[in-house]
């Protein structure tokens, strides 16, 4: 089955540690008359995330200040005093945010991204309770327990989720201390095929047994029918000759399987607009370019056959 990473927590981590690292400054930037840009930490899309300017000078959203800090009331505790406040704008996909940041004692305590249209919490970590030096988890199977309290209290039907991926690790902070984390991921589920860029990931504290934070990427999937009217085969072949055409070699076929994604053909070096969600087939091959060898994926719309994204492993 065909799993796509490129995004993965990518896009939202890197708006995150971008207002983090400049909380204490966050309202002098609101309240600054042209949008500054930040290049977000490398990674598969090096896009840059835009701080907009104050809503009250140039942007209207949906959801209010006083409804984005309500929303996450709703489900993280946060301390009671405001939070810093300000917008940023993902170049991907035009997403608005408001970015919270609930600072105490002179330090970041709570940070939290909304979607300033539809009022989704896409993003919480808490610093409070980041600090991990023993784990006390016995069994893998009490983190995915500690992970699905969160599923429930953000309202996900487990149904739309595939099995969930557990992963430990320990997260370095300003090389001060390791800390040790669990991190808890389900990917995105349409009628059974994966929803590429589609994904929830829950990180838990494993000294005291608690989610400290989560991310959450769901896609609106609308009805998409999941039949192909292109074969394996065929999508094999139209996959070669692309190839073919910018030069590549194709050497053999990697992996190959259905999806649901939204094109954003992006072989010429500059993404397009997202479209929306469909059917397709993903066609990871081996090439040759001269020499070298590496690896590429070919996307196509699994009913008009026409390439619709793909790019180059580098």
């Amino acid at each position: 089955m065909i799993w796509r990473s490129s995004l993965k927590i990518g896009l939202i981590i890197a708006v995150a540690v971008l207002v983090v690292s400049m909380a204490v400054s966050a309202w002098a930037l609101i309240s600054t008359p042209n949008p500054r840009q930040y290049e977000k930490p490398p990674a598969n899309y090096e896009l840059p995330i835009k701080v907009l300017p104050s809503p009250s000078n140039a942007i209207t959203t949906k959801v209010d200040l006083k409804k984005a800090v309500e929303i996450v009331k709703s489900v993280w505790d946060v301390p009671s005093q405001e939070p810093l406040a300000r917008i940023l704008q993902d170049n991907m996909e035009g997403r608005i945010y408001w970015s919270l940041t609930w600072v105490s004692n002179g330090t970041v305590a709570v940070h939290a991204l909304v979607d300033a249209d539809t009022g989704e919490v896409v993003f919480v970590r808490d610093f409070r309770y980041s600090s991990a030096k023993v784990d006390n988890i016995g069994d893998m199977k009490d983190v995915v327990v500690l992970a699905k309290e969160m599923l429930k209290k953000l309202g996900v039907k487990e149904e739309f989720l595939s099995e969930p991926f557990v992963r430990r690790y320990k997260e370095n902070r300003g090389g001060l201390h390791e800390d040790i984390l669990y991190d808890v991921e389900w990917r995105q589920l349409y009628k059974g095929l994966p929803v590429l860029d589609g994904y929830l990931a829950v990180t838990i504290n494993p000294e005291l047994k608690r989610p400290i934070g989560f991310v959450v990427k769901l896609i609106n999937v609308r009805e998409v029918d999941v039949n192909p009217r292109i074969s394996r085969g065929e999508a094999v072949k139209i996959a070669e000759e692309f190839l073919r055409s910018r030069g590549y070699k194709p050497l053999k076929v990697i992996d190959i399987g259905l999806a649901i994604g939204r094109p954003n053909y992006y072989w010429e070096g500059t993404p397009k607009p997202i479209g929306a969600p469909t059917l397709l087939w993903v066609v990871k091959f081996e090439v040759a370019i001269g020499s070298l060898t590496t690896q590429a994926d070919v996307q196509i719309d699994a009913h008009s056959g026409k390439v619709v994204e793909g790019g180059l492993y580098r």
